[in-house]
């Protein structure tokens, strides 16, 4: 994971320091195309030990071990606003200094939590994990020097490399799917005029926001569903499901019944703008439906991974986001000139049918099978 991530790292630094013309190409005005610009440039440093300590991160929730992450990103958000007062109040280094303070919180993420798991070492991440991919890279290397007289085996890949993959990208194409699309819908705003841009990004704010409840809950359903699962305890793995699906329910339907009748104070605390007002009062109330519909299939999605399912979710997500949420998007708002709130409709039929299909297929999964079939994969590499 930690090789793979510096590899998706490194190419991904060099684009995005080309952020500023792709928006000017595709038609954002020059003054917010050169502000992102400055902005994502700030946030380049980072890059890449921020995705290893994403790795380490989930590696450590695997072995059910979330408290020391947690605690990280405690003292790493109790900092932040700190990074913010130097460089944007007391040097003014605007866009640049507003993607620096992301930067130097994600640099401390990273160094605390590798220094947790360098000096701590907490079982079974004392033979299984390292600081740094270095001894990983060591073994490649010496397997590529030795490929002329070595056997088969001792060219082989990294011992489960591939089966990490399979599971992996399915994985990956689950969240680039949707993030990708979410950003296009920036783009598509953009596209709508700047009245348009404004509210879609407050609005935007709002639902990240909201999205922090569904996003924990569909991580704790995953891990229940996943250890459950691997404990042969297929009952348990449902009822954990059913759980997660009520939780987020109930919690949605709350978060959205109060912001639908705080939708006026919501978008005040963003804009004085009387139009972007106007503009925010209808987005919210589609937000509204939006959050509910994504927050039920954010905790399907964690049930559908912790089933090990991600191949037939990553396909119902490209499905959904790309063809109903960034095509439905596109027609509604540029091509039928609905503007952005036809960005935000899309979103929820996207969201809907996505929520049909993991539906569909967790009716049709056999907890039962994939429970045994676990437990016999356990028993053969033991």
């Amino acid at each position: 994971a930690q090789l793979l991530s510096l590899l998706v790292a490194v190419p991904s630094m060099f684009i995005m320091m080309y952020t500023g013309a792709f928006f000017e190409a595709v038609g954002i005005n020059q003054r917010s195309a050169r502000d992102a610009g400055e902005y994502v440039r700030g946030t380049i440093f980072v890059m890449p030990f921020h995705f290893l300590s994403c790795a380490t991160r989930l590696f450590l929730r695997a072995l059910k071990l979330p408290r020391p992450p947690t605690y990280v990103s405690l003292v790493v958000s109790l900092l932040h606003p700190i990074w913010c007062y130097l460089l944007l109040h007391r040097l003014g280094a605007g866009a640049f200094g507003a993607g620096l303070t992301v930067s130097i919180s994600y640099g401390l993420y990273f160094a605390l939590l590798m220094a947790y798991v360098a000096v701590v070492r907490p079982s079974p991440c004392d033979v299984a994990w390292t600081p740094l991919p270095l001894d990983l890279a060591r073994r490649r290397l010496c397997s590529c020097l030795k490929r002329f007289n070595a056997d088969a085996r001792a060219i082989e890949a990294e011992p489960g490399f591939r089966e990490y993959l399979r599971v992996a990208l399915p994985s990956a194409i689950l969240m680039w799917t949707e993030w990708w699309v979410y950003e296009a819908m920036s783009l598509l705003a953009g596209l709508c005029g700047k009245t348009a841009l404004a509210a879609h990004t407050a609005t935007c704010s709002w639902l990240l926001i909201i999205f922090m409840v569904p996003a924990g809950l569909g991580s704790a359903t995953s891990a229940a569903v996943g250890h459950a699962i691997g404990g042969g305890q297929s009952a348990w793995a449902r009822s954990s499901l059913k759980a997660g699906a009520a939780l987020i329910l109930g919690s949605c339907s709350v978060l959205g019944l109060l912001l639908f009748l705080a939708r006026g104070l919501a978008g005040r605390l963003f804009s004085s703008d009387e139009e972007v007002l106007a503009t925010m009062n209808v987005l919210i109330i589609i937000l509204v439906v939006f959050q509910l519909f994504d927050g039920i299939q954010t905790v399907l999605e964690g049930g559908l991974i912790g089933l090990g399912l991600q191949r037939g979710a990553s396909q119902v997500k490209l499905i959904s986001m790309v063809v109903v949420r960034l095509g439905g998007a596109y027609v509604l708002a540029i091509a039928l000139h609905v503007g952005v709130s036809g960005i935000w409709i899309a979103g929820v039929l996207g969201m809907l049918v996505t929520v049909g299909l993991y539906i569909r297929l967790l009716r049709r999964c056999d907890f039962e099978l994939l429970a045994s079939s676990a437990q016999q994969q356990l028993v053969q590499r033991v």
